[in-house]
């Protein structure tokens, strides 16, 4: 429980990033305008 989130914070905080990406990009149409240059 909560001590996974403190000690795994950084791979879990990665995990639900992914999550929340793959679900914006699920519910996007297009993306001609994504630049995966902003995230580097």
């Amino acid at each position: 429980g909560s001590q996974f989130c403190q000690g795994f914070g950084g791979i879990g905080g990665i995990l639900r990033w992914q999550v929340d990406f793959m679900e914006l990009e699920y519910n996007g149409e297009s993306d001609d305008d994504f630049d995966d240059d902003d995230f580097i």
